[in-house]
């Protein structure tokens, strides 16, 4: 098998490092990733910006190879360059991208750079995989993961989602021996309140620092304080039938949430069209 592999903690990042070796396992792996971190870049392009690669080199494992391309670009960049530089001719088998370190449950997957580097890998019809620890340790224990990325990988590339689907799968910052199992998810609901912190440059003048704190609509919900004004999400439907994402990671399970590319709404189209009369 073949693999393209991207993230966007950058090439020199632990994550990245142990993916390939453990995707090595199974193929060879062409790696184009970010030169310097760039996380919260979405699927943000580098428009008006030239593109540099920046260092490449090879390794080896076993019978397979890993080829590696630093670029001075974004990580949907690094997707689009991969197809460029190694698969102008055909498709990957799989892209994966991370090993992140740092959640992308719930509403982070909105901003995360490396399930933005998923979805352009799904805009190219490659099936998709990412991967995050919810840690921001510097020296994550990968352990958790290379336990159980053999039954993940497996089965992804025996069942791959449909075409215009991703999947993100968060694993607990937990040893090995305490995950209590993998399910699937839904995006857990949540957003980030009180996100900057203000303060003052050497010059006197004033400065946002974003930091910001998690509100989780799941708890608020669960003690019946979620107000209806703050609901950006729809309490009704088929998603509750899933538990959310970011509360399974907390309670020690590996969760796999399935994203698509195509985010329109047919039926509040099609309610708005109803009501708008135009």
């Amino acid at each position: 098998m073949e693999f393209l592999v991207t993230n966007d903690d950058g090439i020199r990042s632990a994550g990245i490092q142990v993916a390939v070796d453990l995707l090595l396992n199974f193929g060879n792996v062409y790696v184009v990733a970010p030169s310097e971190v760039q996380s919260g870049k979405s699927a943000s392009l580098s428009l008006g910006q030239i593109l540099r690669v920046k260092e490449s080199f090879e390794s080896v494992k076993g019978s397979h190879k890993a080829h590696w391309v630093a670029l001075n670009g974004t990580p949907a960049d690094c997707v689009k360059m991969g197809m460029q530089l190694f698969f102008q001719d055909h498709r990957p088998d799989f892209c994966f991208s991370g090993i992140n370190q740092g959640s992308n449950a719930s509403i982070a997957a909105v901003y995360s750079g490396t399930l933005g580097a998923a979805a352009e890998a799904t805009i190219y019809a490659i099936p998709t995989i990412a991967f995050s620890i919810d840690t921001h340790n510097e020296h994550p224990d990968f352990s958790q993961v290379e336990k159980f990325y053999d039954t993940i990988l497996r089965a992804f590339f025996k069942n791959p989602p449909k075409k215009g689907f991703y999947l993100n799968v968060n694993f607990p910052n937990l040893p090995a021996e305490q995950i209590k199992g993998i399910k699937f998810a839904r995006m857990g609901r949540g957003r980030w309140i009180k996100e900057f912190d203000v303060q003052k440059d050497p010059f006197g003048k004033t400065i946002y620092w974003m930091v910001g704190k998690f509100q989780d609509f799941e708890e608020l919900e669960a003690r019946g304080e979620a107000l209806e004004e703050d609901r950006f999400y729809s309490f009704t439907g088929d998603s509750d039938l899933l538990d959310a994402d970011n509360k399974l990671v907390e309670q020690g399970y590996i969760a796999i949430s399935v994203h698509k590319v195509d985010n329109s709404n047919v039926e509040e189209a099609q309610r708005l069209s109803e009501a708008w009369k135009l």
